[in-house]
């Protein structure tokens, strides 16, 4: 170790200039920088399960999904429909959305004298008064393919299931963006912010991106700056400051450097 310093003392200049080249180097990499080409082939990369999933999910049709809740007064009301169509209708115009499912689309099934009848829950509400449609509602919620899945119980929020195209290549960094475009639709078409509520893998993912994201532009420079006084506050000084910091600056560009 001892013969090491000395080295490193008597080419000073030949290491400094290797750690300035580096560092620039490890600059130009953070440049470069991607989250993840793909959240699945991130984790599971060229794995022969993965690779069958691929097969699969192109045959039966994308697991990814975005679950949007919103909070309603009366489900059936006219106004209420139209907002949700209107909003189903923007959401359709997304390139990577495939498919949205509501209870817009769920059906009522009966018995009758000689066969069944099959109506859209839709069209009975919309043919209907709205003392009628007080007795219709609590039907709707009842039935099998709208319970629990596209309302709750008690009809005060709706459930929509919006699915995307099958992408196993989709970065993850497009999710915070999709993920805004999707709930820009719902504001777009009359719902309050503060109505919606998001999940599924996505959202989840999204917020993780921003945070991280967030961190990176907003917090670390906050943090540096209070260790930046921190230190002038022990040492009475801008030397042993600056040398701090250089020191600490250059680590962390290294790491990201490799990370990346």
């Amino acid at each position: 170790m001892r013969q090491w310093i000395i080295w490193n003392l008597r080419h000073r200049r030949l290491v400094m200039s290797m750690v300035a080249l580096c560092t620039v180097l490890a600059c130009w990499q953070c440049s470069q920088a991607v989250v993840a080409s793909s959240v699945a082939k991130l984790f599971l990369g060229e794995s022969e399960d993965y690779l069958r999933y691929k097969v699969e999910v192109a045959r039966f049709g994308s697991d990814e999904l975005i679950l949007v809740g919103l909070d309603v007064t009366d489900p059936l009301e006219p106004a209420t429909i139209d907002r949700l169509q209107n909003a189903i209708d923007e959401l359709y115009a997304i390139e990577d959305v495939a498919r949205v499912d509501s209870f817009l689309g769920a059906q009522r099934i009966k018995a009758i004298e000689g066969g069944v009848q099959i109506e859209s829950w839709r069209d009975i509400a919309e043919e209907s008064s709205a003392a009628e449609r007080a007795h219709i509602l609590p039907q709707m919620l009842t039935s099998t393919d709208v319970a629990s899945v596209f309302a709750s119980a008690d009809g005060h929020k709706l459930g929509v299931v919006v699915e995307l195209k099958v992408d196993p290549d989709r970065p993850a960094e497009q999710g915070p963006n999709l993920v805004k475009s999707v709930e820009a639709c719902f504001v777009g078409a009359g719902f309050r912010p503060d109505t919606l509520h998001k999940a599924g893998m996505l959202p989840v993912f999204a917020d993780v991106i921003e945070a991280s994201v967030d961190n990176l532009i907003r917090l670390f420079p906050v943090v540096t700056l209070v260790l930046l006084f921190t230190v002038f506050a022990l040492f009475r000084g801008f030397v042993p400051v600056i040398v701090t910091m250089g020191v600490t600056l250059i680590a962390v560009i290294w790491t990201f450097g490799l990370s990346t």
